[in-house]
Parts: C-alpha cells; structure tokens; sequence
C-alpha cells in the first residue's frame, strides 16, 4: 500500500495572519495528505527541526510580511544543515512581481523550489560565491549546462519531479507525460516546455528559468519513447499537400518519402 505524504505547513517570522495557511492545512489533509501545523511565530531552526521530527515529505511556508527574500533562503538553508535538502519546498502569501526574478535568481520558482539544493549538495563544481546567500552561493547557468549530459538528464528528472509535484515520478516507474512525448524531437519538447500555457495543454505558463527549461527537455527526451517504426516527424515542404495527415511540429511522412 502506497504511503500518504507528510506535510509541515509553517508560519515563520513575526507574521500573525494564519488563516490562509490553514485554509492551505485543510486542501491537503482533505486531499489524502498528512499535515503538521506548525502554528505562529515559528523560526527558520524550528521549522527545519519540524521537518526533521515529524520526517516531512514537504514544507509549506506561509509569508506575508514581506520577508519571503529572507526567510525562505534560511529554512532551506536550516533542512541542508539537517540533510534534508531534498525536502520540498513551496511558498505562498504576498510576493510581489519584482521580487520574483530574485527569488528565481537564489533558485526558487514561483510556488516552489527546483533544484538548488540538489546542485549544491551533488554538483559543488556549478556553484559560485553570493554574498546574500554565503552558505549555499548561486548556481552559475553555463556550468550547469556544461555538466556531462547523464548528469544533466539526472537534474532533469529531479526538476521534473518538483515541478509537477511527483506526479510523473520516474521512482513510481511511470510518467502520464511519457506518451504525449512519443516522436517529439528534444527542440519540440523544449518549446512545448517554454509554451505551457497554449490552450492544448491547459497548464499555467512556464515559470522556470532558461536553463532550468535545457535540463527538463533533456530528460524528457530520453524517457520519449522511440517512433514508430517507418514514421517520422519532419518540416512540411512549402506548397506540398500534405493530406491532412498533420501533427503539430511537422508532418508525418510515409516511409518511402524520407529523404
């Protein structure tokens, strides 16, 4: 039987507005999750200690005092010191738009983090010195695109599984994605990623960082499964007809017309 995931729901810092975090609370324990409360006023060591005591699958963290740019890089900072930096992390209340391009910049998506903590753990060699974040620095994008192409696949799973919440997991031994990727070439999938948000997918639009996109489209090329046999996907000639036989990124050739 499978385990229902833990949650520690938290309020760190002076913030004394909980209502949220327990409407938050209350989705996730009536969607089938275990949920810890944690309460007001808690610290970044206490939170982190939560997590650690109650074995925490994920952590939510409710800020609405404005200091998420703070707070956030602290907690995260508290679970690596526990060895819990494979712990996810997700972060809701009021965050304003110019604060997002930094909260991406120190490695947080919108409503989540990536992979920052992973990298700093596995792949040291990316990381480069930051003075707002001393203990885990910043990712340097052209190291992490320089990584071999195994380890690169390697955080491509990882981010996938952050980003679309374990769904597809690849330790779960199946992905709902993996068959829509059937004959997608690497370019294909890397602009289905940067185009979320088109009506044929009905996702919210992509909110990652370029290199975050190179990764997931690494690994999701190599779970594609192969084409069809005698089938390919290719550029429709100009003016050719095509016999309505179209597919998006191309048109879908007889054998005996491949160059």
């Amino acid at each position: 039987m499978q385990r229902r995931y833990r949650v520690v729901i938290a309020k760190p810092g002076l913030d004394g507005h909980d209502r949220g975090a327990k409407v938050i609370a209350r989705a996730l324990r009536d969607a089938g999750f275990e949920v810890v409360y944690t309460g007001l006023f808690q610290t970044p060591e206490s939170v982190a200690e939560a997590a650690l005591q109650e074995d925490a699958d994920a952590v939510g963290l409710s800020l609405l005092s404005g200091a998420h740019l703070t707070l956030v890089p602290r907690v995260v900072d508290e679970l690596r010191r526990r060895g819990l930096g494979d712990v996810l992390v997700f972060v809701g209340g009021i965050i304003p738009d110019d604060d997002v391009p930094r909260l991406r910049e120190l490695g947080y998506l919108e409503g989540g983090i990536w992979t920052k903590a992973f990298v700093a753990e596995h792949y040291p060699q990316v990381m480069v010195p930051d003075a707002e974040t001393p203990m885990q620095g910043r990712i340097e994008p052209a190291r992490l695109l320089g990584l071999p192409a195994e380890d690169r696949r390697r955080l491509g799973a990882v981010l996938f599984q952050y980003h679309c919440n374990d769904c597809h997991a690849i330790h779960r031994g199946y992905s709902a994605v993996r068959p829509r990727l059937a004959g997608r070439s690497r370019e294909l999938i890397l602009s289905t990623i940067e185009h979320l948000e088109q009506a044929h997918y009905f996702m919210p639009p992509w909110a990652g960082r370029p290199e975050e996109a190179e990764l997931l489209a690494d690994y999701l090329a190599a779970i594609a499964p192969p084409r069809p046999e005698g089938l390919r996907f290719g550029p429709s000639a100009k003016g050719q007809k095509n016999n309505g036989d179209q597919r998006q990124g191309g048109t879908l050739l007889k054998a005996e017309e491949q160059p």
